[in-house]
């Protein structure tokens, strides 16, 4: 087996190193080193070890995590859209208390100002 690149296994030439709450975690991004460990097998005459290594990278999805994701997803959308209907309802509430017109709005009664000011604060609280 002749290699002519003598800094195949330099760690800048086939991973990128990551910091992981201070750590350093190595992410190969090219095959390098399962390349020389291969020719070093090869090398030493036997392939007992051969069949026991991985052919390549097996990814196994979180299937629990991403459901209760999407669950939480669908709740916080469900929760968002009560939300904006109730706001939505609030605002019609107070735009038919406060008249377009500037002489009504001066003659609220006591009950429509305090159902004003609820809505006001209901409005702040969604």
């Amino acid at each position: 087996i002749a290699v002519a690149d003598t800094d195949m296994l330099s760690d800048r030439m086939w991973v990128q190193v990551q910091d992981f709450f201070g750590q350093r975690i190595p992410q190969p991004w090219a095959d390098n080193g399962a390349f020389v460990i291969n020719a070093l097998d090869n090398l030493s005459g036997t392939d007992a070890l051969i069949s026991v290594r991985s052919r390549g990278r097996f990814t196994r999805p979180f299937v629990v995590v991403e459901a209760l994701q999407r669950q939480a997803e669908n709740r916080f959308r469900e929760k968002e859209e009560v939300l904006q209907q109730r706001l939505a309802d609030t605002e019609q509430r107070l735009a038919e208390l406060q008249s377009p017109d500037p002489e009504q709005a001066l003659e609220l009664t006591a009950e429509q100002e305090q159902a004003l000011r609820q809505f006001q604060q209901e409005k702040v609280r969604i």
